[in-house]
């Protein structure tokens, strides 16, 4: 019989690359949404689907029992909201998945995390230990998340799995489509000088490393980081002309006007709306953010994708 996975948040960005890469490691996987959500790619997928607009531990109990797995891709990830909007979605909604996945006798609950939870840290690459200083309101709910998530599981006697992947890009990426279309019209926008060196991965390596950690035993209660490689968006913009063998121009905005402009586009945007530009993104923009996964790796997990393989993908 196939191993059986149960993935919460499967029609977004990254949480459908995770119910891909189960589906092609041979998993029996079904993806709960709610009866409004669409998703061209998960319909085509071929996946099992569960429709429910009742997010309650009772009511999703009787939908876990009998999956063994519980992934949870869920997340609020629109700028500019309020804290009480992102706990909703981080903290409250896991809290009635975790709640739920106990009630059903789920072994394992993996969680996918964030690197947004460490906040400052230092230009040399740093690992899993290196302490959380979340700063803006979706940064403290995601690490309200991980702790939630610890401290369940610690007490419910369930396995969890934190993944905490850096910056990604993937198809079904709304930055990614934002890219593709200024270089389409012969432009590649960037924030500040372009050289601050990142780690980032294809999204397809964080479903993979899902599936890695799936069944391991050696995984069991840990929070692992996971990246692709070390870049520049000076090194993307570089690949992107490659790719499509097309040049294009830079279109910077320094940092000196970013940072005003954001805080200007919060103070007037409606919380209804999305600004183009937040404090926020300046910040993961324009900052030197670079990770040691070793744990991961020496786990056994090996990411399959480089730069220029990824854009290549983008470009398809």
């Amino acid at each position: 019989m196939k191993n059986k996975a149960l993935i919460f948040g499967g029609n977004g960005f990254i949480g459908s690359h995770v119910a891909e890469a189960f589906q092609q490691a041979g998993f029996n996987v079904t993806i709960v949404m709610r009866s409004t959500a669409s998703s061209p790619f998960i319909a085509s997928l071929g996946a099992g689907l569960l429709r429910t607009d009742n997010f309650t531990a009772a009511t999703l109990a009787p939908l876990i029992s009998g999956y063994p797995l519980v992934v949870n891709c869920t997340a609020e990830v629109r700028p500019h909201q309020t804290e009480a909007t992102y706990r909703k979605t981080q903290v409250a909604l896991t809290h009635e998945l975790l709640q739920a996945a106990q009630q059903a006798g789920a072994k394992r609950f993996m969680q996918l995390s964030t690197i947004a939870i460490y906040g400052p840290q230092p230009d040399s690459a740093i690992t899993e230990e290196y302490p959380a200083q979340p700063q803006y309101a979706f940064q403290r709910s995601c690490w309200e998340r991980e702790q939630l998530v610890r401290e369940f599981t610690q007490q419910s006697g369930m396995e969890y799995v934190i993944l905490r992947p850096v910056g990604t890009f993937g198809k079904r990426s709304p930055l990614v489509a934002m890219l593709l279309q200024q270089h389409q019209q012969g432009f590649f926008p960037l924030i500040g000088h372009g050289n601050n060196r990142f780690s980032m991965i294809d999204t397809r390596d964080i479903g993979r490393a899902f599936v890695s950690l799936a069944g391991l035993k050696e995984a069991a209660n840990q929070t692992v980081l996971v990246k692709g490689y070390d870049t520049t968006w000076n090194e993307i913009h570089k690949t992107f002309d490659q790719v499509a063998s097309r040049p294009s121009k830079r279109r910077a905005l320094p940092v000196v006007i970013a940072y005003p402009l954001a805080t200007l586009l919060e103070v007037i945007t409606p919380r209804s709306k999305i600004p183009f530009l937040t404090r926020y993104m300046v910040h993961s923009a324009t900052r030197t953010k670079l990770y040691n996964d070793q744990k991961i790796r020496q786990m056994g997990f090996v990411p399959a994708y480089s730069l220029q393989e990824t854009v290549q993908e983008l470009f398809r």
